[in-house]
């Protein structure tokens, strides 16, 4: 689980404003016993590149790169801690 516009960070003096409240995802994830994954918070150039299809630039962002990339890497820890407890699935190749 992920909580999306976890919190406001200005563009103008970088402070972080708390619009939404913060923790509730995480208190979720722990009462659905899901992996809490990570906070996103709301940039506006996060939008943006959303809205124009660039979504993979949001990494390049001072605000974002930092969440973005710790959800990517509990993710994939979360999908190793998994597999290597879990029974082999099989797995249908993408194509594309």
């Amino acid at each position: 689980m992920v909580e999306n516009m976890s919190g406001f960070v200005c563009p103008d003096c970088g402070r972080r404003y708390d619009i939404f409240g913060s923790g509730g995802a995480r208190q979720r994830a722990e009462a659905l016993q899901v992996p809490f994954l990570g906070e996103v918070p709301i940039v506006m150039k996060y939008r943006e590149l959303g809205d124009a299809g660039h979504v993979g630039a949001s990494f390049d962002e001072p605000h974002l790169a930092d969440p973005l990339t710790r959800i990517c890497r509990r993710l994939v820890q979360n999908l190793a801690d998994a597999a290597a407890v879990g029974t082999p699935q099989l797995q249908l190749p993408v194509l594309g």
